[in-house]
């Protein structure tokens, strides 16, 4: 019985494996996935909300802190055991410590404040642009701070379209896809 069950895991361990090592495919090429689902506007007349904001109150010091959200028009797709999806850019501003711009996915970036890395941002048509990312305090591997925050901000609110790309862990290079026309963000 106890050879059966580990033969069983050993089983499970290798069909869960990193599948781009079997795909013959490099760590940093883009997800083909990602890709194919750059957003088509001609295919959706239906208008889309972009934006959802809420704001939170401390109800110890009587401070508030805004948010808003955007979810990319694309999804990402990652091997076990992460399971992809959308990333959100998030704007968040808080008395203690400003403005802050947070991009969060179900997966593990690869950002390290020692190594000083960065993600290529694209607003628009324009030039890409590196900008310096920062994992979180608590070391969660999910969301990064992008830096250069009031310059991200002022292009942010001139476009009507973005595009983000990061590295993540045994996944190479994926790009995220934003809607971001309609930005009310008075703080």
């Amino acid at each position: 019985m106890k050879t059966r069950i580990a033969v069983l895991v050993a089983c499970l361990c290798l069909c869960g494996c990193d599948q781009s090592s079997s795909s013959g495919r490099s760590p940093n090429a883009n997800s083909a996935q990602d890709q194919s689902q750059q957003p088509n506007p001609s295919a959706d007349s239906t208008p889309r909300a972009n934006w959802s904001y809420s704001e939170d109150t401390d109800q110890m010091r009587g401070t508030k802190t805004h948010f808003a959200s955007d979810e990319s028009t694309n999804e990402l797709s990652f091997g076990f055991p992460y399971a992809g999806g959308k990333a959100t850019l998030m704007l968040r501003k808080r008395p203690s410590d400003g403005l802050n711009i947070l991009l969060k996915v179900n997966g593990q970036f690869m950002c390290n404040s020692f190594r000083e890395d960065t993600v290529s941002v694209k607003f628009d048509d324009g030039p890409i642009q590196k900008f310096t990312c920062v994992e979180p305090n608590d070391a969660s591997t999910g969301v990064i701070f992008i830096r250069g925050e009031k310059r991200f901000l002022s292009k942010l609110r001139k476009a009507k379209s973005l595009v983000i790309e990061a590295e993540f862990f045994h996944a190479g290079s994926h790009q995220m896809y934003f809607d971001v026309s309609g930005l009310e963000w008075a703080y």
